[in-house]
């Protein structure tokens, strides 16, 4: 099932939350810097210990289309349902011609994985790469709409799209729903 919702994806009631990761694990901003904040200074310490690698002439932790999973640590304190974050990179984007959708949907597949074979039953996801990296947020809505789409028919999970403004939740119900199972736009 895929629903759309309007709200902090902090207090959703689902058991994994998607941070949209950069590739060093570290705080950021917008969504990243709230889910690190609110889940305190365990995560850093545990995101400092995946292993440092070079890819590009770039130190990082996780590569862009790629998901890592960590505890919720103070953030299931604060809201119980939350028992894990997949911390999903990105790509940051360019001009759409270098690969930036296939990063972008591997990047959402990848965390669906993961959760599923942490035998979890519900996710929610931000709009990746949406914020600093620059993707444009009609062409990103439509990559993971679609995304999310064929993963709800695939996978038996529960997917929530998690709209921060209305901005964003009125670009998400512009994307065609007729292959949603029960939307719920709040």
């Amino acid at each position: 099932m895929l629903k759309l919702i309007k709200g902090d994806i902090t207090e959703l009631n689902s058991e994994v939350i998607v941070n949209a990761a950069n590739s060093e694990l570290a705080k950021g901003h917008g969504v990243c810097g709230a889910i690190f904040e609110k889940a305190g200074d365990d995560l850093v310490k545990y995101c400092n210990r995946f292993r440092l690698f070079t890819k590009d002439n770039e130190t990082i932790r996780c590569k862009t289309g790629d998901a890592v999973i960590t505890p919720a640590f103070r953030l299931s304190v604060i809201n119980p349902a939350i028992k894990y974050i997949i911390h999903a990179v990105g790509p940051i984007y360019n001009d759409g011609k270098h690969n930036e959708a296939t990063l972008l949907a591997s990047a959402y597949i990848k965390s669906v994985e993961i959760a599923v074979s942490c035998g979890v039953k519900s996710i929610a996801f931000p709009f990746i790469s949406s914020g600093i990296y620059g993707y444009p947020i009609d062409e990103c809505a439509d990559v993971a709409m679609t995304t999310l789409r064929n993963l709800a028919a695939t996978y038996p999970i529960e997917i929530t799209m998690c709209a921060f403004s209305d901005t964003d939740l009125h670009t998400l119900c512009e994307i065609p729903i007729n292959n949603f199972t029960s939307p719920l736009i709040v």
